[in-house]
């Protein structure tokens, strides 16, 4: 039977990606249903039209062996559950057909707002389907990255399966030229998402597309490890003249709303859609007082998530950070978390947004409020104003050494948590901050106030030409902590404890390294070159004044002695 159905479907381009999608069905299946702790795949490549997913089973390991996974489908490829030392090593993952396209413009209008384009040759027909409203990146025709170019956003208008039209909104005043190429694709899944478990560990990866992240982490306790992970763009397709020009959709690795943050070590990534890595805590929640003598709040958090996902960001014994939102969050001290729970309280969007203040979260299709309970041991604390909670990390502290970011949009690392080390990296031609700490307190409400971080031995060269030379840019420099608020009246310095030590930085027209809202923090040891030439100052809509190679943003007790243009800088002397 197996045999005539064969023949009666030869030459149809349907059987091979069933045939392929069975085989890889019944590769897996000893993993899925807990038969095979170890499974070693044969070197060939694999084809399936569905995600796989992993749920529950500890102490697994999938050795690639070499071997080549293609998904059919937009979707994650692999989906990870709760899963304890769980294991990935030594695979290639890719998407077949692609999941996005490249254009050449092929004419610009007299104001440069609207574009049109061409399919290049071998490059996958303009659809519905591959049509968003995203920031795009922009190449020149040789492929390279244009670093002076920030977000390039608007809808393409198909005008042929292989002709376009789009009116653009550019972040910077760069021009856009006939012969510029840009990548265009859809956001929609990660290629691994892992969500909740422990322990999980990604060695020797090569990802060669996807929907969103590389990587997606969500809700982890902790101890994971991403080693030698390569994502780039992958292969020239059948037909094409020209090479790929985009490895992701989004972030490289975006892990968030987890107990502690990974190791990640010896990893490249390029040409991706947005940051590197991004590292955020769960969201800064407003605390309503329910019984405020023995420490019991209601909290309204702004994202749908299963209860047990967000209780378990704060566990009995954890520690959060107190902030007053009245003061621009300034931060009030560790509290103890004594219990949380989901509450029978229903909240509205309206809360939320009257909450956080801002228009976003009045939408219906993102948004999605949900309470709880939390009784915090607030010890000795005043609990006057407006009172926020930040989660913190509580475990091990992350690791980021020994990584090549280069060629992509946006930031190469985009650090929101505390406590970890970043040492011995390269970063070079992104269009945004090599490293920017960050308190995204009113825009993305993604995390808070970071200290303890050690930045050390990194080299950064030719970033930030598109993003930081704004007048409205709060990220100001190559190496930076930051601070978003909606108003700038008062800026408290909630970052603390930094040490930013012996980096070569050279070629950004913001400052080499920009401390905003800092205290207690050391930068000496840093040789920094041709940088703060911009002719617009970062952040003057915020008031900000005084663009220098090492600029200090309404910070103190910040000591330390480099070399800036071969002349030493004595942080100290030159506040």
């Amino acid at each position: 039977m197996k045999h005539l159905l064969r023949r009666l479907l030869a030459g149809s381009c349907v059987l091979p990606l069933l045939l392929a999608g069975a085989d890889w069905a019944e590769t897996i299946r000893p993993v899925l249903t807990g038969k095979v702790k170890h499974l070693k795949l044969e070197k060939k490549i694999y084809r399936t039209d569905r995600r796989t997913t992993i749920t529950g089973l500890k102490d697994v390991t999938i050795d690639g062996n070499g071997a080549t996974l293609l998904m059919s489908r937009k979707d994650h490829i692999f989906k990870i559950e709760d899963c304890t030392n769980f294991t990935i090593r030594n695979l290639t993952l890719d998407f077949d057909p692609m999941i996005f396209t490249q254009v050449k413009i092929t004419r610009v209008s007299a104001d440069g707002r609207t574009i049109e384009f061409e399919v290049e040759k071998g490059y996958p027909d303009l659809v519905p389907d591959l049509i968003a409203n995203e920031s795009l990146e922009v190449f020149l025709p040789d492929g390279t990255l244009r670093t002076d170019l920030g977000r390039l956003s608007g809808k393409p208008e198909i005008l042929t399966p292989r002709r376009g039209r789009m009116r653009v909104r550019l972040s910077g005043t760069a021009p856009l030229r006939i012969g510029d190429r840009i990548p265009i694709g859809r956001r929609f899944a990660n290629v691994i998402q892992t969500v909740g478990g422990r322990g999980h560990t990604f060695e020797n990866l090569t990802i060669h597309g996807s929907g969103c992240f590389a990587i997606g982490m969500r809700y982890s306790a902790g101890d994971d490890r991403i080693l030698r992970c390569r994502v780039i763009p992958g292969p020239r397709p059948k037909g094409a003249e020209t090479d790929r020009i985009r490895s992701t959709n989004g972030d490289g690795f975006n892990i968030s709303f987890a107990r502690n943050y990974p190791h990640i070590i010896g990893c490249e990534i390029r040409n991706s859609n947005d940051d590197s890595i991004n590292f955020h805590a769960g969201a800064v929640m407003q605390l309503i007082p329910l019984e405020k003598e023995n420490g019991t709040f209601r909290i309204i958090r702004p994202f749908a998530a299963a209860s047990e996902r967000m209780t378990a960001l704060f566990p009995p014994g954890d520690t959060a950070l107190l902030l007053r939102r009245d003061l621009g969050f300034a931060p009030v001290g560790k509290v103890k978390i004594i219990s949380c729970a989901e509450s029978d309280y229903r909240a509205t969007l309206e809360e939320l947004a009257e909450g956080f203040d801002r228009a976003k979260y009045k939408s219906k299709h993102q948004w999605i409020p949900t309470a709880y309970e939390i009784r915090l041991d607030t010890g000795t604390l005043p609990l006057e104003g407006d009172l926020h909670l930040q989660q913190l990390p509580n475990g091990r502290p992350f690791r980021i050494a020994e990584n090549y970011f280069h060629d992509h949009r946006a930031r190469g690392m985009r650090i929101m948590v505390p406590d970890g080390v970043i040492e011995n990296n390269t970063i070079e031609r992104v269009t945004d901050a090599a490293i920017s700490l960050g308190a995204e307190f009113e825009y993305w409400n993604e995390a808070g106030w970071v200290e303890n971080v050690i930045i050390r031995n990194n080299v950064i060269r030719n970033v930030g030409k598109a993003s930081i030379p704004r007048g409205d840019s709060y990220v100001c420099g190559a190496i930076c902590s930051f601070v978003h608020l909606k108003e700038y009246r008062k800026i408290p310095r909630g970052h603390a404890r930094l040490s930013i030590l012996n980096n070569r930085i050279s070629d950004s027209p913001g400052a080499g390294i920009a401390l905003c809202a800092t205290r207690d923090s050391v930068v000496s040891g840093n040789i920094i070159e041709n940088t703060a030439y911009g002719t617009t100052v970062p952040g003057s809509r915020f008031g900000f004044r005084g663009l220098k190679p090492i600029w200090l943003i309404e910070s103190g007790g910040i000591t330390g002695k480099n070399i800036v243009d071969g002349k030493e800088w004595n942080v100290e002397e030159r506040k």
